[in-house]
């Protein structure tokens, strides 16, 4: 099990999309490719609201393990 947490503290920005690769390849695969394009990564979740905090927990690894975060921080328009 691999939890990936993203963390902003700084209260005049939020979350609004994460893209997270998680996986035995150093990069994920596009059309036999390898990508790092983050619209690309496997999980994608769009956060419409903004958020300080988001986590995503992957489970069933095995082996080396690469992790690629990406995520779209703006300013908190809340």
């Amino acid at each position: 099990m691999l939890p990936v947490t993203y963390n902003i503290p700084d209260p005049e920005l939020a979350l609004y999309a994460i893209h997270i690769y998680v996986g035995n390849g150093m990069f994920p695969l596009k059309n036999g490719n390898p990508t790092v394009a983050p619209g690309q990564y496997p999980w994608v979740e769009e956060i419409p609201d903004g958020a300080a905090t988001c986590t995503h927990t992957f489970t069933d690894l095995s082996g080396p393990i690469y992790v690629i975060a990406h995520a779209v921080v703006c300013g908190n328009y809340n």
